[in-house]
């Protein structure tokens, strides 16, 4: 027996992969801004270093938009294939969660 539910209008794996991927094209667009309105008062060698700086940050924040998708598919692909294990989990860790912060 397969349990599935879906939302038309809510898909936690594109929701959180597109927001992630659209709040990491907008850093990259405004560090390449801020390098670009930089780069004029900044010596050649300084906006070298900038302009690598920005290519490392680039290329990881495609690692890390990857990697996330990935693991998005992973506990998706988990939780599918045991869903009463997962809701027991899920139960279980927002009732100590809330018995620990109602004690504070």
């Amino acid at each position: 027996m397969c349990m599935e539910t879906y939302f038309k209008n809510l898909s936690a794996e594109q929701g959180s992969r597109e927001k992630l991927g659209q709040d990491i094209k907008e850093l990259i667009r405004d560090v390449e801004s801020l390098t670009r309105a930089v780069s004029k008062d900044i010596t050649d060698k300084s906006s070298t270093e900038v302009n690598a700086a920005l290519d490392r940050v680039k290329s990881s924040c495609k690692k890390i938009e990857s990697e996330a998708a990935r693991l998005g598919k992973n506990a998706d692909q988990l939780i599918r294939e045991n869903p009463y294990s997962s809701l027991g989990v899920s139960f279980s860790v927002g009732v100590i969660l809330g018995l620990w912060l109602t004690r504070k």
